[in-house]
């Protein structure tokens, strides 16, 4: 599992995020750490996401080229 912290300020942010991995075959999850979670590949999740005040994204293979312009650091599974 690849894990990823990453940055979702805007709008436009959370189009070019769903944009990014729409080629992406495994599921990408979205979550806040602690309760919320919510389907990285659909914009209404992503702009869901947007009002959390930290976002890892998790997907089974490595999708870090696809969102790199998103990336504050790599996750490891212990810290989420």
């Amino acid at each position: 599992m690849h894990q990823y912290e990453i940055s979702l300020s805007t709008g436009k942010d959370a189009t070019e995020f769903v944009s990014s991995i729409r080629q992406v075959s495994e599921p990408v999850r979205l979550s806040d750490g602690n309760r919320f979670e919510a389907n990285g590949k659909s914009l209404l999740g992503v702009i869901w996401a947007l009002t959390w005040d930290i976002v890892f994204c998790r997907c089974e293979s490595d999708i870090s080229e696809q969102i790199d312009k998103f990336i504050c650091k790599e996750v490891l599974n212990s810290e989420v």
